[in-house]
């Protein structure tokens, strides 16, 4: 499996609180003193938690599952691409989180060891197939295994090999079909236990709805779960844009690293799903809380541009420089709108991104 890889990415500007505007000003007393005193931190995390997080989350486990349970009697990639893929587009819509369940115990690197820079995935592979290693058959151990032997790279790996694959009825072929069911076993196991970490005395959705409490010493007031889900929300736009889009690009000119799911020629379509997400994440979580509803609209609209930019990009050729550079060109003017407009209409200041190495 290749070596994770930090990214450096570029701090944010600092925007001020925004002035509101002469209708906005002019609106009744109430209406201006609940504009005075923001956004309410505490409805938007009972959103993001109740609206989108637990019912994605739900989605992904749900997905995982299928991929698991067919698995079990059938390795066949006829069989399992189809539910490989909506396991992907699945995590494609909560990979953003970075914090919470996802940070703990590595589990997104094993749960999408990527950026794969160095043919990690497929040396971890090759190092339990050429052993025979029985750590397949005890999901216990296997969870203990390389991070690159157990993912959904890996699996794709597995599923859309590079090589010529073991003739049916042979050892090595049988082999293959115990370590596809443990990879997806594993792949199942790892999506309910993030899904189990936001809840109970110590999930992490505890600790964002008890932000300000005297306990609670990561949410020091009720506006910096604002913060964390705006950077989170911020720094995905990023990486689509400067990581996973620019790996395509890579990939097409013979560069590194490697796209995710790119043997499917699926990587546009991983960034569609996360672009989709994103919207969603925005209409339920950000939308209502917006001070400036302008803002809110704007930011809409620049996401919906970056969907159809991504469709477009996918209605022509995997290499069309132009139709990458308009996706691009959309998925930087949504961030940039982002930092600009929306921010300050949820009273978050915004300095550096969730996956920044500062």
């Amino acid at each position: 499996m290749r070596r994770p890889i930090l990214f450096a990415t570029l701090a944010a500007v600092l925007v001020a609180t925004p002035i509101l505007s002469a209708a906005m000003a002019a609106d009744t007393p109430a209406a201006a003193a609940a504009e005075a005193a923001g956004p309410d931190h505490a409805a938007l995390t009972a959103r993001a938690l109740d609206g989108y997080i637990r019912p994605e989350f739900d989605r992904f486990v749900a997905a995982t599952r299928a991929l698991a349970d067919k698995a079990e009697t059938d390795q066949s990639p006829e069989a399992l691409l189809p539910l490989y893929d909506a396991a992907y587009d699945a995590w494609m819509r909560i990979w953003f989180f970075r914090f919470g369940p996802l940070e703990e115990e590595g589990r997104r690197f094993r749960l999408e060891f990527w950026p794969e820079r160095s043919g990690i995935a497929y040396r971890a592979i090759g190092a339990l197939v050429k052993a025979k290693n029985p750590i397949v058959d005890d999901p216990e151990a296997f969870a203990g295994a390389s991070a690159g032997a157990q993912n959904l790279v890996s699996m794709e790996r597995l599923l859309r090999p590079r090589e010529a694959v073991p003739a049916a009825g042979t050892p090595a072929a049988e082999y293959r079909n115990r370590l596809i069911r443990a990879v997806a076993r594993n792949l199942a196991r790892m999506a309910v236990s993030a899904r189990e970490g936001w809840e109970g005395p110590e999930g992490a959705a505890h600790v964002l709805t008890t932000a300000g409490d005297d306990e609670n010493q990561i949410y020091l007031s009720a506006d910096e779960t604002t913060f964390a889900f705006f950077n989170a929300f911020h720094g995905a736009l990023q990486e689509l844009e400067e990581l996973r889009l620019a790996a395509i690009t890579a990939d097409q000119t013979g560069g590194t690293p490697r796209a995710a799911h790119e043997r499917a020629g699926a990587s546009l379509e991983n960034i569609r799903a996360g672009i989709g997400g994103l919207i969603d994440f925005e209409r339920v979580v950000f939308a209502p809380a917006a001070s400036d509803q302008v803002a809110q609209v704007d930011m809409a609209a620049a996401l919906e541009k970056a969907a159809a930019a991504a469709d477009a990009a996918l209605a022509r050729a995997p290499d069309d420089a132009e139709a990458m550079k308009a996706l691009k060109a959309a998925l930087a003017a949504a961030r940039r709108l982002a930092v600009a407009e929306l921010a300050p209409a949820l009273g978050v200041r915004v300095g550096f991104n969730s996956f920044d190495g500062d």
